[in-house]
């Protein structure tokens, strides 16, 4: 009696540990003629929706091969929703073992409530064979058995066990070649006054805007509509393995008051940037080259005179599940009316932390001016949420 009770406490210990991974498995039956040319559609919890070709999985997670992103690992606790061939399957609770497998260890829990640990040294319908650490051989009659499930053993800091990147398209504020899948879509929000939102309508193109809060409201509040407003098209699509290029448009527009020949004036003003993007790597490790050519609505009705390109180098490295390093570099060139080029750099660096649809960044810009007045340099936050409204 004392072996069987120290036996189910150790088992109770495990299950604590284990984190309720034991019960996030998929029925064997779900994946019994699965090959690599299967389709599924992966649903999470917060919404997210990820589709791809069939490339294996253990009895807590799935991996499939998305275009664009490559292989990817989802845990079945995270999983809402799994559409298998065009089938849609409600993720189950528990996995039943059809063949005996002694290189696995399982939890068998009985329907008196304990609960044993150990490999599976055979099955049948009327019992099965479970070789324990502390209690050894023991034959259970499946009569007693309320479920079976898999227990795998937890490997830290996996990269293939981690979630989506929460925000690949955009580094701190530059964007990526990466683009939003079609349904796909995120707010932003920079220093709680700017407000951004993209959104995906197909995969290689989407569509954003934005609008600057207190300036807007300082001018309603004394009775003028005057916003300040940004429009963020883009697209982005796959060239090759982990080559993605891309391009659009980075503009905002406010209404402008001033003085000519002592009257009071309005018009529009707007500065915008058209760019091109080549990035190389994939969602979590990557780095992006992009050029873009400055202009305001005044010089492009004019041409009297048009800026100097922008020539942006950014970079991104997950070193964990919820960490990710960021870099963004604008080197902006300006004509000196010699035979060369000079280069005014604002140089970014920082961190952003991911959960599965939010993630934070926190930064600082910083240049040989900046620098001067405040050795980090200035300080940048921004707070994304994104959300989808795929077809689940």
């Amino acid at each position: 009696m004392r072996t069987i009770f120290t036996a189910t406490l150790l088992c109770l210990v495990c299950m604590f540990l284990s984190q309720g991974n034991v019960n996030a498995q998929v029925t064997s039956a779900d994946f019994r003629n699965l090959d690599s040319t299967s389709v599924i559609k992966v649903t999470l919890n917060g919404g997210s929706a990820y589709e791809g070709k069939y490339v294996r999985q253990s009895s807590v997670r799935l991996v499939i091969h998305v275009t664009g992103s490559g292989d990817m690992s989802f845990l079945f606790s995270d999983i809402k929703l799994l559409n298998i061939n065009g089938l849609s399957s409600v993720r189950p609770d528990s996995v039943v073992i059809t063949p005996a497998d002694s290189s696995k260890i399982v939890l068998v829990s009985l329907k008196d409530g304990s609960v044993l640990v150990g490999t599976l040294v055979s099955k049948s319908e009327a019992e099965i064979v479970l070789m324990t650490a502390v209690a050894g051989r023991l034959t259970i009659s499946t009569s007693q058995i309320k479920s079976i499930t898999v227990k795998e053993p937890e490997v830290p800091a996996v990269r293939s066990k981690w979630l989506p990147n929460t925000n690949p398209t955009r580094y701190f504020f530059a964007p990526s070649a990466f683009n939003l899948k079609k349904g796909e879509g995120y707010y932003q929000n920079a220093y709680v006054d700017i407000n951004l939102v993209n959104y995906g309508l197909t995969d290689w193109f989407s569509i954003g805007g934005g609008l600057e809060v207190v300036g807007t409201f300082l001018f309603l509040s004394q009775g003028e509509w005057m916003p300040i407003w940004a429009l963020t098209p883009k697209v982005g699509f796959p060239v090759g393995k982990n080559v993605h290029i891309g391009g659009g448009f980075m503009g905002g527009a406010y209404k402008s008051r001033f003085y000519e020949s002592g009257d009071l004036k309005k018009s529009v003003f707007g500065l915008g940037i058209p760019y091109a993007v080549f990035t190389y790597g994939n969602l979590d490790n990557n780095i992006t080259l992009g050029f873009g050519l400055p202009m305001s609505t005044k010089q492009f009705i004019t041409d009297k005179y048009i800026n100097p390109p922008i020539l942006v180098l950014n970079g991104m490295y997950r070193v964990s599940q919820k960490v990710s390093i960021i870099s963004e570099n604008w080197f902006l060139t300006r004509d000196t009316g010699k035979d060369f080029i000079g280069f005014n750099s604002l140089f970014g660096y920082g961190i952003r932390l991911s959960g599965e649809t939010m993630s934070f960044d926190f930064g600082f810009a910083n240049n040989s001016i900046i620098a001067k007045m405040l050795i980090i340099g200035v300080p940048y936050v921004d707070f994304v949420y994104r959300f989808s409204k795929r077809k689940k």
